[in-house]
């Protein structure tokens, strides 16, 4: 992805966002036919020093990866961790192109 989000652990930082996944489908390649991994995912802002005080809470429903078997990236057969890294890539970068549209 052309600029793609960039995430840091800073333990000084005013704001934290916890990550709930909800749901997970791996995908599969059969040979014939292919899906890629699908994932929803459920997402709370909150200040860092008060983590009971929740100011926001977001759902990213069924995110689905990309799948490319032309560059060989050992996704094989059956369930895939690397199609599932590219499901939780993929709603980072959907996650990152809704702020910028928020914040230009």
């Amino acid at each position: 992805f052309k600029n793609s989000p960039y995430f840091t652990s800073d333990v000084n930082a005013n704001y934290s966002m916890l990550v709930n996944t909800k749901w997970m489908y791996y995908g599969y390649n059969a040979g014939i036919t292919d899906m890629p991994a699908k994932l929803t995912l459920i997402l709370t802002f909150y200040k860092t020093n008060q983590p009971n005080n929740i100011l926001f809470t977001t759902k990213i429903s069924r995110a689905e990866g990309t799948y490319n078997k032309t560059k060989g990236d050992g996704e094989g057969v059956g369930p895939s961790l690397n199609r599932m890294r590219k499901a939780y890539i993929k709603a980072a970068y959907k996650l990152a192109q809704t702020f910028k549209r928020i914040v230009d």
